[in-house]
């Protein structure tokens, strides 16, 4: 499973697993090469409009992450259930 990531100046932003990775990137090089422009970056249950200019440092990163595995239940929670 993959996380993505995107900064901007300073601020950190956690992009949702539907985000068009690809398309985010086009937008964002476009904003870069136009001299500056809003892009509207998707965050959990919103989206933000952000300047994208030429000398703002930008990065989009996707890390590889594990599923989460359920905890395994405790002796004294087995014998609570029986």
């Amino acid at each position: 499973m993959q996380a993505a990531y995107l900064s901007i100046g300073t601020k950190l932003f956690y992009l949702p697993s539907t985000t068009d990775l690809a398309g985010l990137r086009a937008r964002l090089t476009m904003a870069t090469r136009e001299g500056g422009a809003m892009v509207d970056i998707p965050v959990e249950g919103t989206t933000l409009a952000a300047l994208i200019t030429p000398g703002l440092p930008v990065f989009l990163e996707t890390r590889e992450i594990e599923e989460p595995t359920p905890p395994a239940q405790s002796i004294a929670e087995e014998e609570w259930l029986l």
